[in-house]
């Protein structure tokens, strides 16, 4: 009888270590992926914001390039209308 309740319970061992060991092996997986998946969006993150402070320079540079250019069209529509009426 203590024979039968030794299996019993070494094959109810075996079963829930078997359980434990897939569930483990999912955690370390789990937790490689998410290191990978961190790493990754730092590498994104980082990008971003390289290209998110030269867009900013470049917005600027815009910017000045056009408030010159406005300034130059109304000089060349004041010389044009001064010419019309000349």
């Amino acid at each position: 009888m203590n024979y039968l309740i030794e299996i019993l319970f070494g094959g109810a061992l075996t079963i829930i270590a078997y359980f434990l060991k897939r569930t483990m092996d999912q955690l370390d997986k789990t937790t490689a992926q998410t290191y990978k998946n961190e790493n990754a969006l730092k590498i994104v993150s980082n990008t971003f914001e390289i290209k998110h402070e030269n867009l900013g320079k470049h917005m600027e540079k815009l910017t000045e390039s056009l408030d010159k250019l406005t300034d130059k069209i109304d000089t060349l529509n004041d010389a044009v209308q001064e010419l019309k009426y000349k």
